[in-house]
C-alpha cells in the first residue's frame, strides 16, 4: 500500500491538465475475476469485454453486471458504444456483452484475427443475434496494425503469431489481443489473457515521455507474460482485474517498485489524463460516487 499511496500523491500534485484538454477516462470496472474496461472521452465510448466468472456466486454475477450497466449508463448518454473489443472469447470477458448490446447500440466491433471464427460463433453466441441484428463493422485486427481513431493511436501486438484452430484454454488465452492505446504522453496497454509474450515483438515507449498503465493479464501475471511487460515498459501503475491475485503474484512488482492497484480490494479503478499528466481515483480511496473532476 506504500508504493501505492506515493503513486497516487504523486500523480495528482502533477495533475495540471492543459487549457481546453478533453479529459480520458478509463474505468476498470469491479466485475471479480473478469475484465470489463470502460474508455470515455467526451461523446466516444469503448468498451473492453464484460464479463465475470462462471465459478462467481449468482448474486456476485448480478452485482458486477450491474456495476457496469451502471457506469455505461453515466457515461454513454447517447446509449451508443462507438467500439466495442473482444479481447478473446472466454465468459470472464464475455458474459454480460448480451445484456450491454440489448441495450446500446454498438458501431464498430474488434477481434483478434486469429481467433477462429468457428470458436468466435460459439463463444459469442449469447450476443451473436445482438450483433447480428445491429450489423456492427467487424473488424478482425492482425498484428502490427497502427489505427488512428481521432486523437487516439491504437497499437496491436498481440497475438503476434497465427494460431486460428487453437481450442485449448491455454492457446485460447495467449491468442488474446493485446492492444496500446496512446493519448498524447499518456498510455495504456489492455492483455487480456496473454500467459506469454516476446519482448522482441513489443516497440519501444519511452517510460521517460509517456505515463504508462498496464492492466495486468489474468493468468500471464503468474506466468512469463507480466514480468516480461513489466520489464520492457516499466509502467507507472499495474492494475488488476481478478480476485485471485497472490503476494506471489506481485512480489517481483514490489521489489521493482512498481505501484500496482487490483479491483478486487481498490473497487473501480478510475484513470484520468489530459494526454500530459495521468491521476488516479478509485472507490476504496475517493468514495464510490467520486466526480470527474480536475483536481
Amino acid at each position: 500500500m506504500r508504493a501505492i499511496y506515493a503513486f497516487l500523491v504523486f500523480v495528482l500534485a502533477q495533475a495540471v491538465a492543459a487549457p481546453g484538454a478533453t479529459t480520458l477516462d478509463v474505468y476498470f470496472i469491479n466485475v471479480g475475476h473478469g475484465d470489463a474496461i470502460l474508455i470515455d472521452y467526451g461523446d466516444w465510448e469503448a468498451l473492453i469485454d464484460g464479463g465475470t466468472s462462471g465459478d462467481a456466486p449468482e448474486t456476485e454475477r448480478l452485482a458486477a453486471e450491474m456495476r457496469l450497466l451502471d457506469r455505461l449508463e453515466q457515461c454513454t448518454t447517447d446509449r451508443t458504444i462507438d467500439l466495442l473489443i473482444l479481447s478473446h472469447p472466454h465468459e470472464d470477458h464475455n458474459s454480460f456483452l448480451g445484456e450491454v448490446l440489448a441495450n446500446y447500440e454498438v458501431l464498430d466491433v474488434w477481434y483478434a484475427s486469429d481467433t477462429s471464427r468457428q470458436l468466435l460463433a460459439s463463444a459469442y453466441a449469447a450476443c451473436a443475434r445482438s450483433l447480428d441484428s445491429e450489423r456492427p463493422n467487424m473488424r478482425a485486427l492482425t498484428y502490427d496494425e497502427r489505427i488512428p481513431v481521432g486523437c487516439f493511436v491504437w497499437t496491436v501486438l498481440g497475438p503476434a503469431g497465427p494460431d486460428a484452430d487453437a481450442k485449448d484454454d491455454r492457446a485460447v488465452n495467449d491468442n488474446s489481443l493485446v492492444l496500446l492505446l496512446q493519448y498524447g504522453a499518456a498510455a495504456f496497454l489492455f492483455s487480456g489473457d496473454v500467459r506469454t509474450t516476446a519482448e522482441a515483438t513489443l516497440p519501444d515507449v519511452s517510460p521517460t515521455e509517456t505515463a504508462f498503465v498496464l492492466l495486468a493479464p489474468h493468468h500471464g501475471y503468474k506466468e512469463s507474460a507480466l514480468p516480461t511487460l513489466a520489464r520492457h515498459f516499466d509502467p507507472d501503475l499495474v492494475v488488476f482485474s481478478t480476485d485471485d491475485l497472490t503476494p506471489d503474484g506481485t512480489a517481483q512488482l514490489a521489489a521493482d517498485g512498481i505501484p500496482f492497484l487490483s479491483t478486487s480490494t481498490s473497487g473501480t479503478v478510475h484513470i484520468h489524463t489530459d494526454g500530459l499528466t495521468v491521476w488516479v481515483t478509485t472507490d476504496t480511496l475517493s468514495g464510490p460516487d467520486v466526480q470527474c473532476e480536475d483536481p
